[in-house]
């Protein structure tokens, strides 16, 4: 059961599902949602599993806790429940899998900071399908803290890199009161910034 209708990750899925139906020799039947704000739709198609005795039910399901009745409902009639992409709340599933989605934002962060460094400042726009789905939502709370403490780590590091050069610049000038006269006689390098 897919969560939502014309979405390339589902349309792959379905496909893989139905190909590996063909290796070995089991009947697949793949039904998906319309939307992934669509719950009504997979209780529904929990409920047709019931019914039609299915030996197993694969959901990603479209909310962690919407289903947790109707998947119960599905376990006591001794279907075996394995939630794909999304999990649920449900204690019965017998499997997730997925990505752990925390550390794929983060993932996603230090290599948005690596790409964009140079000209990143202080926003960043993060595009998904729906971002009140689980799986959104934990890719974010990964991504937000990691992109933040980098821009903080870059930004602490400059301001330290300056103060360092700062107090520098001013013990050579106590030192050498001729080179306080021509400042640019001398450069020294930080973390590979020239100060």
């Amino acid at each position: 059961i897919g969560q939502s209708k014309d979405t390339q990750f589902w349309d792959d899925v379905k496909q893989g599902a139905l190909e590996a139906s063909e290796e070995f020799n089991y009947n697949v039947i793949y039904k998906t949602a319309e939307q992934i704000t669509d719950v009504e739709t997979q209780r529904d198609l929990i409920q047709e599993a019931i019914q039609v005795k299915a030996d197993a039910i694969v959901i990603g399901p479209n909310d962690p806790n919407a289903l947790n009745e109707d998947l119960a409902a599905a376990v006591q009639a001794g279907i075996e429940v394995i939630t794909i992409d999304a999990d649920t709340t449900f204690n019965g599933r017998r499997s997730y899998i997925g990505t752990i989605n925390a550390s794929s934002g983060a993932i996603a962060a230090r290599n948005a900071f690596a790409f964009f460094e140079d000209v990143f400042e202080d926003k960043a726009l993060i595009v998904t399908e729906y971002d009140q789905t689980p799986s959104a939502q934990e890719r974010i709370s990964g991504f937000v803290p990691s992109l933040t403490g980098l821009v903080k780590t870059k930004a602490g590091a400059e301001y330290s890199a300056k103060m360092q050069a700062e107090g520098l610049k001013q013990e050579q000038a106590n030192q050498n009161p001729n080179q306080a006269e021509n400042p640019n006689q001398n450069h020294y390098e930080f973390e590979g910034k020239v100060v």
